[in-house]
């Protein structure tokens, strides 16, 4: 009996030493950038359900290398959708045209919407959240749960003949376990892991005004997918999300294929020099490289390019309106200076 309870002690012992406990420390840390690779191949026969509870192995090392996306973390107030999200404290960019808005709290992370954009063709969507609680909450371990919400309308402009406009809805609800811990295999080493299971309802509706029928919903759509994200101390961001429908179908991935931490490729804008504020004809510039600088305005479109070929160089802007803009800048070798705004006034 006294060798089965000195067993079980060291048992439950184990498991609070090894288990992971994740805080705002282990979180978005400003110029991180990930580079992620994704699949669908491969997964038919993974089942994540049967692989919860203490002390886990998921060997995910037969994934292939190659990265597909990066996103990096980013100060809100230097991007050009801030005055859309005045509260968030960080945003997401991706390669993909977008920009994901957060905010920091003492309890957790709260999601406050996203801007999908393109500035050379002028379209931008702005999707305001209304989110109740976070989508990540402190400290998070072995055993936690919580819940959130979020949805959005988006109205979009006329694009064919009899048609106002059109409406998307979404309505989303999440229901998040931390339920494992234990060691997780990547491509690029090995991690002490935990693993939260993620269950997400969505019905998103599509309306479409036709004069003078009104307002109609031609699609309504509702999903429930499941997800397991994999998170460990210090890097920052998820190390691997397995999502798939909650039929087991539609089984698809995505991983950290490698990482940048505090080998910042955004140049602070410290080491840029601009003058006059505000401009008026004319603007200034300083950059100790080669490279192309975009002026933008703050839906993100954009109203000037140039190559900048030697360190000072002037601008014409008095064709610009008066305003905030941002000026963008990346060298030669792809790397981006942290944007800069631009006030012009007249």
């Amino acid at each position: 009996m006294r060798k089965l309870l000195l067993l079980l002690f060291l048992f439950l012992s184990g498991i609070g030493f090894a288990q992971i406990s994740l805080d705002q420390s282990d979180y978005f840390r400003f110029g991180n950038k990930y580079y992620r690779g994704y699949t669908t191949a491969g997964l038919d026969s993974i089942d994540l359900n049967s692989m919860s509870g203490p002390d886990q192995f998921w060997d995910f090392s037969w994934l292939a290398s190659d990265i597909i996306d990066s996103l990096q973390i980013v100060k809100a107030d230097l991007t050009p959708y801030f005055s859309e999200f005045p509260s968030a404290e960080f945003a997401i960019s991706t390669q993909a045209n977008n920009y994901f808005y957060e905010e920091l709290n003492p309890d957790g992370i709260r999601i406050l919407g996203r801007v999908v954009y393109d500035g050379v063709e002028d379209f931008n969507t702005i999707y305001q959240f209304n989110t109740i609680g976070n989508s990540f909450q402190f400290p998070m371990e072995f055993g936690t749960s919580y819940t959130f919400s979020y949805g959005y309308r988006v109205q979009y402009p006329a694009v064919f003949p009899g048609s106002d406009s059109i409406r998307n809805y979404n309505s989303s609800f999440f229901e998040i376990e931390a339920d494992s811990w234990g060691t997780l295999v990547l491509p690029m080493g090995q991690f002490e892991a935990l693993r939260m299971k993620q269950t997400a309802y969505r019905i998103d509706t599509t309306q479409i005004y036709d004069a003078p029928g009104g307002w109609f919903s031609p699609t309504v759509s509702r999903d429930t997918i499941q997800t397991w994200l994999f998170y460990t101390n210090d890097i920052g961001y998820r190390l691997l999300a397995f999502s798939q429908r909650n039929n087991g179908s539609s089984k698809a991935v995505n991983w950290l294929r490698d990482y940048i931490l505090g080998l910042e490729p955004v140049i602070e804008s410290e080491k840029t020099k601009l003058f006059p504020q505000p401009a008026d004809r004319y603007v200034n510039v300083s950059y100790s490289e080669v490279g192309e600088l975009k002026i933008v305005d703050l839906q993100g479109k954009i109203k000037k390019r140039c190559m900048i070929t030697k360190n000072d160089h002037q601008i014409e802007v008095s064709d610009l309106s008066p305003g905030i803009y941002f000026m963008l800048f990346e060298n030669k070798l792809g790397k981006n200076y942290a944007p800069v705004k631009l006030f012009i006034a007249r």
